[in-house]
């Protein structure tokens, strides 16, 4: 039989290498869509931790991030965008400018600076010498920060989960109107495992009571694989969430399903299929950090130029 000869025209690199899909995110990332929605959730999220500063007694290892702005919740903001720019210009304007305080410490420009305060109430409920108000107030800064992500994290999800499977422009109206009917499932979904690890830590606690005694020791020896096993589904379920939170949103912005289903997706997909994972991660990691510098640079240009244009007409 003759063989038929066929040109190669052009090659969809997007068939080829699915991943690259990923890439269209950063796009979608610097939309003003997406700025909107991020700068008032973080508006929203830093002025509710500086009210609880303000209302209750925060340790002094926890200040720096709880209550940057020393009182003042609507100068927060201010604390969460680097002022390198703004010094920049300090430095070289003509007349001299006042001195401006630093307040890059507070949240990094860089992607993992911004991971760490996002996340910091819950890395400060583990400290070792944390009271019991300690915790109580952290566990409100938690359930805060998650309630108030979980509406504007969902629209975010839902613009880009449409973009990228439908290519559709989803409005910023559309967007929050989806948030406001999922908040409760994108709102329960990171919660429910959090749950489970706390249901499994409290008959360990009464364990723990055991270990007082003696007598405790020994009964406390006798049950101590049982405790394992406790153990070992606290941390499997503590490693899912740690990892596959984010897919319980974008789950539910995309199927728009419920919590349950969107969990069990997650945690599937993470112990299914967990290079793949870690692959489209580092991926998308390194595309967040981008778009993290470019919004970082930009805010922060936003702010050095109005202080330098205001500071003129101050003297």
């Amino acid at each position: 039989m003759p063989h038929s000869e066929q040109a190669l025209r052009s090659v969809v690199w997007t068939q080829v290498f699915p991943w690259l899909i990923i890439a269209r995110v950063f796009r979608i990332a610097v939309s003003a869509r997406m700025l909107i929605l991020g700068a008032a959730g973080l508006l929203l999220m830093l002025n509710y931790w500086a009210v609880l500063a303000t209302l209750f007694t925060v340790p002094e290892r926890d200040r720096p991030w709880l209550a940057p702005a020393d009182g003042c919740p609507w100068l927060a903001i201010d604390h969460a965008v680097a002022d390198h720019w703004t010094e920049q210009l300090v430095r070289n304007a003509a007349p001299p400018l006042p001195a401006v305080r630093s307040s890059a410490g507070v949240l990094d420009t860089s992607f993992f600076g911004a991971w760490r305060q996002l996340s910091a109430p819950m890395i400060a409920m583990f400290a070792l010498d944390a009271s019991i108000s300690d915790v109580a107030v952290m566990l409100l800064a938690a359930f805060g920060s998650l309630a108030i992500w979980a509406f504007f994290g969902g629209a975010m999800a839902r613009i880009a989960a449409v973009q990228l499977t439908c290519d559709e422009h989803v409005g910023l109206t559309a967007a929050l109107r989806f948030a406001c009917q999922k908040w409760l499932s994108l709102f329960a979904a990171p919660l429910i495992p959090a749950c489970g690890i706390v249901a499994a830590g409290v008959p360990l606690w009464f364990l723990g009571l055991l270990l007082r005694s003696g007598v405790g020791m020994f009964l406390a020896s006798l049950v101590w694989p049982a405790a394992l096993v406790f153990g070992a589904i606290m941390a499997l379920l503590a490693l899912g969430l740690l990892f596959a939170w984010p897919l319980m949103w974008a789950t539910i912005a995309t199927e728009g399903s419920d919590s349950f289903d969107a969990i069990s997706r997650a945690y599937a997909y993470l112990f299914q299929r967990p290079v793949h994972y870690l692959f489209y991660a580092t991926v998308a990691a390194l595309l967040a950090w981008l778009g993290w510098l470019v919004v970082g640079t930009i805010t922060s240009g936003v702010v050095g130029m109005a202080y330098w244009s205001a500071s003129w007409g101050s003297g």
